[in-house]
């Protein structure tokens, strides 16, 4: 039981002597007072969401039989004449070296290794799809990654990728041809175990 003072009582027992004021609580910002941004409609919208045990008019599944590999991050190469040329023009100023440098051309890919990966991917679930269009619906994506390894560990090991540079791999391997645009994964289930067989399953289904 919780009982309060009024603020008389409180003065008579000197615990609020004359004159003072008791301070009232700082205001607390109203996040519902803040206007939120209008949501500008794109092209295609947000589809509905299916009623749960619907039935499920696809399934696409097939299995990358390799060792699962992460999606690196794209590389940045400039010319490396062109870097010398403007540390010379510089003469030993960091500031003027920087400034040349910003107008040195760039040019970014994709580390080999990826994108082969990434075309394996893709050419397996292509021959999965059995020449149908990309799905233009919401989906739902469930990965399994089996590392080489015993299976009474976890592939948690420094050598042992990490899940969602993995998933990212797969994703984008199958971007544009399991289903139109990787929006459309509105769902992901993704897990990585150690097993005999190194190998990764795909399912995909209708969200």
């Amino acid at each position: 039981m919780t009982s309060r003072l009024s603020l008389a009582e409180a003065r008579r027992l000197g615990i609020i002597k004359d004159g003072d004021v008791p301070r009232r609580p700082a205001p607390r910002a109203n996040l519902n007072a803040i206007p939120a941004a209008p949501r500008r409609a794109h092209k295609g919208g947000r589809a509905k969401r299916a009623a749960i045990g619907a039935d499920l008019p696809f399934e696409i599944r097939f299995v990358i039989d390799c060792e699962p590999r992460t999606k690196q991050r794209a590389r940045t190469q400039m010319s490396s004449r062109a870097i010398l040329e403007a540390f010379s023009r510089a003469r030993g100023s960091y500031s003027e070296f920087e400034r040349l440098l910003k107008a040195v051309p760039s040019r970014s890919f994709t580390p080999k290794e990826t994108k082969e990966y990434e075309d394996l991917v893709a050419q397996i679930a292509k021959a999965a799809m059995r020449s149908m269009a990309p799905v233009e619906r919401p989906v739902c994506v469930e990965i399994a990654f089996e590392m080489e390894g015993d299976p009474e560990t976890w592939p948690t090991d420094v050598t042992d990728p990490d899940l969602d540079n993995a998933k990212k791999a797969i994703l984008d391997g199958c971007n544009r041809i399991v289903w139109k645009d990787d929006r459309l994964v509105c769902r992901a289930v993704v897990s990585k175990i150690c097993s005999r067989t190194p190998r990764t399953t795909v399912i995909v289904t209708p969200a």
